[in-house]
């Protein structure tokens, strides 16, 4: 089913995009917040799009860390594509206004949220497997513990 195997340049150029994407849809929710729109329009959009390159990035990662955990491998792909349909479902409601900020937003963090559990992962099981350079594993974990703690 997974037979590719991708350069690491590769995976880290779909890395890099993905968080560029990210970080242009933060700028427009700060634009949106205090312009106005378009720029809510294209903050979902750059949601929906981040969600849809984590996916190519946890299915890019998903052959090596199968080989490794096969079971667990496989449940966290799962969750990381379910979560991703979820943000996608949720910039549709967004743009298309069939349904309120709300709503919308909630779909949007249940997915990013499951996303974030894939990542939660595979930082965990890197550090296991020494697979990432240790300073970066522990920079994302640190990282999502810190940003849990904030929404506390």
């Amino acid at each position: 089913m997974f037979t590719n195997s991708f350069s690491s340049v590769t995976i880290g150029w779909v890395a890099i995009a993905t968080g560029i994407v990210g970080l242009l849809g933060f700028t427009f929710i700060i634009l949106f917040f205090t312009v106005d729109q378009p720029f809510g329009t294209l903050n979902d959009i750059c949601i929906g799009l981040t969600a849809i390159l984590s996916v190519v990035l946890v299915w890019m990662l998903y052959p090596k860390h199968h080989v490794q955990f096969p079971l667990l491998s496989q449940v966290a792909l799962v969750i990381a594509m379910f979560g991703a349909l979820l943000v996608l479902v949720g910039t549709a409601l967004a743009i298309s206004g069939v349904k309120g900020w709300f709503l919308s937003g909630l779909y949007m963090a249940a997915g990013n949220g499951m996303i974030a559990l894939w990542l939660l992962g595979l930082n965990y099981f890197a550090l296991r497997d020494n697979s990432l350079p240790h300073s970066l594993v522990i920079f994302g974990l640190i990282t999502m513990v810190k940003c849990y703690n904030k929404r506390k």
